[in-house]
């Protein structure tokens, strides 16, 4: 549905080798411009799953030359840009309708292999990467809520996509529930090991906040560690400093066991981790009551976290602050 331009150079069309169906009732193409890939599909079918087809359809198919498209049907996204057209059919291939140029035949063959010739998988088969990516791509594009629904949930599980990655179809196709699975993964990876490759998926502005995020973390661990929590004592310790010493051996790891400071600096293991398994600290030569009271004031309270865990908030912080910038 688009105003053919004398200038253009002739269009050589190539009908799909299995997207050409013989009984077909609406036939598209791709490409304006060079050679179009043409599809011939059941209009029922790719209405019933597709707003977008769904709001095209409901358009006269023939508009007159010189003659305004009707408006864009309510909930249809991106119909004015081919509501614009004018004098194509789609009930033959040289009246075929044209999609946008930015719909590319590879990625549409994926979207229209599923919903028209879905594969059947096994329990235990990976779907293609690539495929789920273009499903994903086009169904946000065209409105296709079932094409969202598959490629969302097996790409969820999916062993080869890298947090990266996954940002980038979150951000770029609303897939919320992904932002903050990725950006967690994402802070653990360290910031030097990303590639060019990856800083361009995850683009320049969340780029920025993902660096700024490494270093408030890296600050924080950095300050938690030389600065040990003050010990608490029990009311009848008679030995303060010796508790004291022996504390500051066991964080700093000089009693034998690799202490917190190695554990955050070295090892890199997140605060939430630590306190996780802080009952397990050991401190030889500390009594105990007093080694479990020290403890104990590095938990959570009602007014706030615990200083193991606020690195949690940060990346939760920057968190909502991307989801805001989207």
């Amino acid at each position: 549905m688009l105003t053919k331009d004398p200038e253009d150079p002739p269009v050589v069309l190539k009908r799909h080798p299995t997207l050409y169906m013989d009984d077909g009732l609406i036939i598209i193409r791709t490409e304006r411009q060079s050679a179009g890939i043409v599809y011939n599909l059941y209009r029922g079918l790719l209405a019933n799953k597709s707003g977008f087809f769904a709001g095209l359809f409901d358009l006269p198919l023939v508009v007159d030359p010189g003659q305004c498209a009707p408006p864009a049907g309510t909930g249809y996204k991106t119909l004015k840009e081919i509501a614009e057209a004018r004098g194509l059919d789609g009930l033959t291939d040289a009246t075929a309708l044209v999609l946008p140029d930015k719909v590319e035949a590879d990625d549409l063959d994926h979207l229209f292999e599923f919903i028209f010739n879905m594969k059947s998988y096994g329990a235990d088969e990976i779907r293609p990467l690539l495929s789920l990516c273009a499903i994903l791509k086009l169904s946000h594009f065209f409105d296709v809520e079932t094409g969202m629904q598959h490629a969302i949930y097996h790409l969820s599980t999916h062993p080869h996509l890298s947090a990266p990655l996954r940002l980038y179809l979150a951000c770029t196709y609303d897939v919320d529930e992904w932002i903050s699975k990725a950006f967690k993964k994402l802070m653990k990876i360290p910031i030097e090991t990303l590639s060019a490759n990856d800083e361009a998926l995850i683009g320049s502005w969340a780029y920025k906040l993902l660096v700024r995020t490494h270093a408030k973390v890296d600050q924080h661990r950095h300050a938690l560690a030389f600065g040990p929590p003050l010990v608490k004592h029990e009311v009848d310790c008679y030995a303060h400093l010796q508790c004291e010493r022996a504390w500051a051996d066991a964080w700093f790891g000089r009693a034998g066991g690799s202490g917190m400071v190695s554990a955050l600096l070295h090892t890199k293991t997140p605060g939430s981790v630590l306190y996780s398994t802080m009952g397990k600290f050991q401190v030889p030569g500390m009594r105990d009551v007093c080694r479990v009271l020290t403890l104990s004031s590095l938990e959570d309270t009602q007014e706030k976290k615990s200083g193991l865990k606020k690195e949690e908030v940060y990346i939760e912080q920057a968190i909502m602050e991307l989801k805001a910038h989207i």
